[in-house]
């Protein structure tokens, strides 16, 4: 009978220790977790946003190629800020135009590559943005299409860069021109587009 009793008293003790393990295993694992949440939070609260804004076209003197075919100049000023709370390392970009009636969605990770690596640290929401520029031409019929409304310039492509936490972020951006260009050495600006994976952080 003591025997049976001294049993039952182990098993209590054993019952109040699993208990108390579980309990002290799930009160750990909600510590980790707003650890985690709360590192999260610094993280998005403290770190560099690069975006585009204020992008324009300029639109240089006509060419002839060959005395056949007719070439529209233009450069694409696209001004690169800092929305963040801390500077940017901008490392460089991928960018690229094309005349089309709907905008390009989708950029493999092997065209993606950075056109010219650079080095340039973008201050916390800096006044003076950096202003890299892109060249590029359209035929006739482009322009006419253009002018027409039947398709649109579209400029595209991703920004990289590198946060205090020394983590590498992407900027996707999709604009797009059309209409009549503005006269020889004035600007346009160029309007973002609306739709899923044009513009987005990462």
């Amino acid at each position: 009978m003591l025997l049976w009793q001294f049993n039952w008293s182990n098993l209590a003790i054993v019952g109040v220790a699993l208990w108390a393990a579980f309990t002290a295993k799930s009160t750990l694992a909600s510590i980790q977790s707003q650890a985690d949440t709360a590192k999260q939070d610094l993280v998005i609260t403290n770190r560099a946003y690069l975006y585009l804004s204020e992008v324009r076209i300029t639109f240089r003197e006509s060419q002839n190629v060959f005395d056949e075919i007719t070439t529209y100049p233009y450069e694409i000023v696209y001004p690169i800020y800092n929305g963040g709370e801390t500077p940017a390392l901008y490392t460089g970009s991928f960018a690229r135009s094309t005349v089309a009636e709907i905008a390009p969605r989708e950029i493999s990770e092997a065209a993606a590559v950075i056109d010219k690596p650079q080095s340039a640290v973008v201050p916390p929401r800096s006044q003076e943005p950096l202003r890299p520029s892109y060249p590029s031409w359209v035929d006739k019929p482009e322009l006419d299409d253009m002018r027409a409304g039947k398709r649109k310039l579209f400029f595209f492509g991703i920004l990289t860069y590198r946060d205090i936490f020394d983590e590498e972020r992407h900027t996707r951006f999709t604009l797009s021109f059309s209409g009549t260009p503005a006269e020889q050495g004035e600007f346009k600006h160029m309007a973002f587009e609306s739709g899923k994976d044009l513009n987005w952080f990462d």
